[in-house]
């Protein structure tokens, strides 16, 4: 296996998910996946690079819901969150204290 396909083999692993999935996401047939996964093939250049990117996007996509896990088995979820971030929208995650919020709310209505 080469350094390229090493280094998708542990993000997949990093991200936990499957080479099914990221065969869909990434438009990779699944048997050439898995070849090259086991070194008995090789990604081409723009294969790589085009895979090194959606392995930063899907970083990205992590990083943005820390401190909660996305499955990235979810592989319509995850490809709307790609295409939001594709076009500028981003997700954030916001904690929320329930009892203040309560506390707020039966403020405003005194």
């Amino acid at each position: 296996m080469g350094v390229h396909e090493s280094r998708l083999a542990a993000a997949l692993v990093e991200l936990d998910m499957d080479q099914g999935a990221f065969a869909v996401l990434s438009g990779v047939n699944r048997t050439k996946l898995s070849q090259s996964l086991r070194g008995l093939s090789s990604f081409t250049g723009p294969e790589q690079l085009r895979l090194a990117v959606l392995v930063e996007e899907l970083r990205g996509l992590a990083g943005d819901a820390s401190p909660l896990k996305l499955s990235f088995r979810d592989v319509d979820a995850i490809r709307r969150l790609l295409e939001h971030k594709r076009h500028g929208i981003k997700w954030e995650t916001v904690a929320v204290d329930n009892e203040a919020t309560e506390d707020q709310h039966d403020q405003q209505g005194q």
